[in-house]
């Protein structure tokens, strides 16, 4: 899955977890998701969406705030992690 298409497939999830007007102005791969209002418990609730979605899991040693640093640095991650898989 190439990052575009990741990008796409997350966009919904995040929606879905952070319930912010923040968002109403899109998300772009730099966007800092701890900017528009994702919090601890959503940085969970996003995991298991993503782990669903793409059928991939995290490691402990992988999760970090620098993930979520920008939609990028989680973009490349999923895709990476899926191309693995």
């Amino acid at each position: 899955m190439n990052h575009h298409e990741v990008y796409e497939s997350l966009i919904p999830s995040i929606k879905k977890v952070i319930k912010s007007n923040k968002l109403d102005d899109g998300l772009t791969m730099e966007t800092n998701l701890f900017h528009v209002g994702l919090d601890s418990l959503g940085v969970m609730e996003l995991l298991v969406e993503i782990e669903n979605k793409f059928n991939i899991v995290f490691d402990d040693s992988e999760l970090s705030p620098a993930l979520f640093e920008s939609l990028k640095c989680l973009v490349e991650k999923i895709a990476s992690k899926s191309a693995i898989q």
